[in-house]
C-alpha cells in the first residue's frame, strides 16, 4: 500500500504471491486497484475486464456476487504470446486471482453503509462457499486512501508499505503511514504488522543511501507519535531491500514470473522475493 503510484506495489505484490505459492501455500491474489495494473500484467486487456466477473461485481450492492464466483484459477489465466516462436505459452504464476476494472472507481462514491467492512465480510464468507482453503490472500491496492484502501486494510493481517528511495516518495510515505495509523486506531485494528519495503534501490547512488536513512527517521518518528497518541502498532523497515534491476521491468512488461529467467540476475531476484515472503509469512502467522 501507498498513496503514491509508480513505487512498485503491483510488482512487489505479484512476486510476493508467486514466492508464497512456491513455498507451498495456496494463495489468492485480489486486485483492488481500479487501474487494474495487476490484471493487465496477468494478461487481461481493458475491454476483456469489462466482460468478466471482477472485484467490482463482488463489492457493488447492485450485483453482490459471491467472492468465489470472481476467482480465476491459476490454470485459467490467459495464455501469453511468445512472439518469437509464434505460439501460446502457459501463464502460471502459481496463485488464483480476482481481477479488477475501472468501474470499481464508482464504488468509492456509492452509497453503501458499512462498506468499509465489505471485503472482510466477503473473505470470511469464502470459507463457507468453497472447499478451497487459502493460506494467504494478497491484495494490490490503489494509490490513495479512500474507502477501497480502508476496506482492504480492515480485511488484512499485515501491510506492506512500498516506497522507492527518492525524496518525493519518502514524503508521501510519511503521510501515508500516519494516515494508516489513524485508520487502524479508528477501526481498532491495532494488531497489524506494517512492513516498509524499499524498492528500486541503487547502491551506487548517494541520494538513495541518504533517503534510506531518512526513511528510518520517518519510521522512528511515527513510532514515537503512535506512543504519544496511544496507538499500538508493529511497524518496521524490512531488511530485504529490492534492488533496481532492468530484469524486473522486463518481466513485468512481458507479464512473466521471474522464475522464467534462469540467469544469475533472475535467480538472485527470486531469492530476495522468496526471503521477503518467508519472513513476512512467519511474522503474520505469529499473530
Amino acid at each position: 500500500m501507498n498513496k503514491k503510484g509508480g513505487v512498485g506495489k503491483t510488482t512487489i505484490s505479484l512476486y510476493l504471491s508467486q514466492s508464497l505459492s512456491e513455498q507451498g501455500e495456496k494463495v489468492l491474489y485480489v486486485d483492488t486497484d481500479p487501474g487494474s495494473s495487476a490484471s493487465k500484467v496477468l494478461g487481461f486487456a481493458e475491454n476483456e475486464l469489462a466482460k468478466i466477473c471482477t472485484i467490482a461485481d463482488v463489492l457493488f450492492p447492485s450485483t453482490d456476487v459471491p467472492l468465489k464466483d470472481a476467482i480465476i484459477e491459476r490454470k485459467d489465466l490467459p495464455k501469453r504470446k511468445d512472439l518469437r516462436k509464434r505460439k501460446d505459452l502457459p501463464n502460471d504464476w502459481g496463485f488464483d486471482f480476482i481481477p479488477s476494472e475501472k468501474g470499481l472507481n464508482g464504488w468509492e462514491q456509492s452509497w453503501d453503509p458499512g462498506k468499509e467492512y465489505k471485503i472482510q465480510e466477503k473473505i470470511n464468507q469464502l470459507n463457507t462457499q468453497t472447499n478451497t482453503k487459502y493460506d494467504s490472500v494478497v491484495f494490490d491496492s490503489a494509490p490513495n486512501f479512500g474507502y477501497l484502501s480502508t476496506a482492504t486494510l480492515i480485511a488484512s493481517n499485515g501491510v506492506l508499505a512500498v516506497t522507492t528511495p527518492d525524496w518525493l516518495s519518502s514524503e508521501v510515505l510519511s503521510g501515508f503511514l500516519r494516515t494508516q495509523s489513524q485508520v487502524e486506531a479508528r477501526y481498532k485494528l491495532n494488531t497489524k504488522i506494517v512492513y516498509v519495503v524499499i524498492n528500486a534501490f541503487d547502491s551506487r547512488t548517494t541520494h538513495h543511501h541518504e533517503v534510506c536513512k531518512g526513511i528510518e527517521t520517518i519510521v522512528s518518528n511515527l513510532i514515537e507519535w503512535n506512543k504519544e497518541n496511544g496507538i499500538q502498532q508493529n511497524i518496521r523497515i524490512h531488511d530485504e531491500i529490492i534492488p533496481s534491476r532492468i530484469r524486473i521491468a522486463d518481466a513485468m512488461s512481458c507479464g512473466v514470473p521471474l522464475k522464467e529467467y534462469p540467469d544469475k540476475t533472475g535467480r538472485d531476484l527470486c531469492a530476495i522475493f522468496s526471503n521477503l515472503a518467508e519472513k513476512i509469512a512467519q511474522e503474520i502467522r505469529k499473530k
